[in-house]
């Protein structure tokens, strides 16, 4: 008895930044791992868990990467962020399913500044 079975490829786009972390900027840079035959990638950047609140939604972008537009409503200070990507074919279809959601926070608008005084000093 034989068996026939056909190995696919995995579609689905592994998020590389920013995740689980604090981002240091209010215009963060979303990079994601290349899929094979992907002709563009959508991303969805969300203010809750599941990505329904969309804050920003692209469904053309060419390359493995993204920075938020700063012509975008700014993002707020020190507030988690969900986000996540698909792949699509040339035919704009879906390669695989979204990426898992990641998260990230943004910076706490807070600047501190240190100053250092030397004694004696002219």
């Amino acid at each position: 008895e034989s068996f026939i079975f056909t190995v696919s490829e995995d579609n689905t786009p592994v998020l590389t930044g920013p995740i689980s972390g604090t981002s240091e900027t209010n215009l963060p840079f979303f990079t994601w791992n290349k899929i094979p035959r992907a002709t563009s990638y959508g991303l969805v950047l969300g203010s809750n868990e599941d990505c329904t609140q969309i804050i920003l939604e692209n469904q053309a972008l060419a390359e493995k990467q993204f920075q938020y537009p700063s012509d975008s409503p700014p993002l707020g200070y020190d507030i988690s962020y969900f986000w996540k990507v698909i792949a699509y074919d040339e035919n704009g279809s879906p390669l695989g399913d979204y990426s898992a959601i990641a998260t990230f926070k943004t910076p706490s608008g807070v600047i501190e500044i240190e100053f250092i005084f030397e004694e004696g000093g002219d």
